[in-house]
């Protein structure tokens, strides 16, 4: 399923993010599908796992108790891997994070979990300035300002 089948609010959200901020990556959002219980995900025993071009997501997470801020957050972050995924390639990303993983004894603490942590604290500020998801005229405001 796409994004926006799988959490129509957090997706706009999303969405209205790259559009202003990863613009050169807004593409991907046209390219990925959201698979829950993944057998991936299952095996590695992960809240998520990005692969390619598909974010496998323990359950339903859409109906979890999260805040749709934190659903957005959640699908950045995991978007962040899927252009990783883009930009290394297949065996790239594979090589470099099983390569991190060893040296740094952690998967927290390798660089292609740091990349994707570090677009967090930026996301989250210009959610709270203008993520006023459960507010219908948010993105028809901000959707007439693109």
């Amino acid at each position: 399923m796409t994004l926006t089948e799988y959490d129509p609010i957090a997706a706009q959200a999303v969405d209205l993010w790259y559009h202003q901020h990863r613009p050169s990556w807004h593409w991907l959002l046209q390219h990925i599908k959201v698979v829950p219980n993944g057998w991936l995900q299952r095996v590695l025993n992960q809240g998520a796992v990005a692969t390619s071009r598909t974010i496998n997501i323990r359950g339903s997470y859409s109906d979890l108790p999260f805040k749709s801020r934190d659903r957005a957050l959640f699908l950045v972050h995991e978007l962040r891997h899927l252009e990783q995924w883009e930009r290394y390639g297949t065996g790239g990303f594979l090589w470099r994070l099983c390569w991190e993983i060893i040296s740094t004894l952690s998967y927290e603490n390798t660089p292609i979990e740091q990349e994707a942590e570090a677009q967090d604290p930026e996301f989250l500020s210009w959610y709270d300035h203008w993520g006023r998801v459960n507010d219908p005229t948010f993105f028809a405001y901000v959707g007439g300002l693109c």
